[in-house]
């Protein structure tokens, strides 16, 4: 469901298919340290040092990152880049004769984390209507505006094309990274969904990664990926239609379970583990929360406390007249 996981795997993977335990940590500690300092910077940009300090500590407890029994999940590689993206897009505006450079490299890392996960490809479709919009109200930087955003999109697609081009030689369909939105659309919404990945029954998901093999023979006849992919959304959707109500119940569910103090389940026996024997891990609280806490930091701190942004990559930050209410002083 990943399409770059595999590859990512196979570095720290020998022949016999035995993981390095030891550099796969390494690599997870500079992707956790990584990403610590990169909402630093983004935290330091909005509310100054303070925020800085506090929301880069906060990202450090990012349970994913600090541990997964040996082997890096999705989510500890994909938010490095995605905050890596963040950061160039905050700072593209106070380095104009970087500017085109900076929405490049955004989108490099953005379709980096795409091929990773292709969720990701909403992110970048999400800045590129920003955009457009600012392009719209802004008639005298429209042409900078557009420019930024093709830039980001021909750096994306820099990084998914090979994946495509391989979907088509390979699999002979025009898929742009992976088949499998139907198949997790059924997962999340179907009659027996709890809110929380459970696979269907009858799936084996070592083999039979898209279920693809499941719906050839539930149908009776030979499938291609994206008519798989189809046959569970169709599942899906009767589900819904059939109990309208009970769908409408499980998205309040979704909504309250992403911030269960328990909702990583992933991390499984491991994590509890070492939630017993390290401290910093006792707190009642998750991980996504922590991080939701590590982004909010800076606005916190930016509102109370009027404090001058900070960033290394901009000489002088810029301030709005201090005539104006503490919460809107930045720009």
């Amino acid at each position: 469901m990943s399409p770059f996981y595999p590859y990512l795997l196979a570095v720290f993977t020998n022949a016999a298919g035995e993981l390095n335990a030891t550099a796969v940590r390494i690599f997870q500690a500079v992707c956790d340290a990584g990403t610590a300092a990169c909402v630093s910077l983004v935290a330091g940009r909005i509310g100054g040092r303070s925020a800085a300090v506090l929301a880069g500590a906060a990202a450090a407890l990012y349970a994913p990152m600090i541990y997964f029994t040996g082997i890096i999940l999705v989510a500890t590689v994909q938010t490095l880049f995605l905050t890596i993206a963040l950061v160039m897009l905050l700072h593209a505006d106070d380095q104009p004769e970087q500017r085109n450079l900076l929405w490049t490299v955004a989108g490099v890392t953005l379709g980096f984390a795409a091929v990773l996960r292709p969720t990701i490809l909403a992110v970048v479709l999400a800045v590129v209507a920003v955009e457009a919009v600012l392009a719209w109200r802004d008639r005298d930087r429209r042409r900078v505006r557009w420019r930024a955003a093709t830039l980001l999109l021909a750096g994306a697609a820099l990084m998914i094309a090979p994946f495509t081009l391989r979907n088509v030689t390979r699999g002979g369909e025009p898929v742009l990274l992976s088949a499998n939105g139907g198949f997790n659309f059924f997962i999340g919404n179907n009659a027996r969904a709890t809110g929380v990945f459970h696979l269907p029954d009858a799936v084996d998901p070592f083999h039979d990664v898209l279920g693809k093999s499941f719906a050839e023979r539930a149908a009776g006849r030979a499938m291609t990926y994206r008519e798989a992919g189809a046959w569970w959304r169709a599942r899906a959707m009767a589900d819904i239609r059939e109990n309208p109500v009970r769908w409408i119940g499980l998205m309040a569910k979704k909504a309250a379970l992403f911030f269960h103090p328990v909702e990583i389940p992933q991390l499984g026996a491991s994590f509890e583990w070492h939630r017993r024997h390290a401290w910093p891990l006792r707190f009642p609280l998750d991980a996504r929360t922590v991080l939701i806490l590590a982004l909010l930091c800076p606005l916190a701190v930016a509102a109370s406390a009027g404090r001058k942004p900070f960033s290394p990559f901009c000489g002088r930050p810029r301030y709005r007249p201090p005539t104006s209410p503490r919460w809107c002083r930045f720009s």
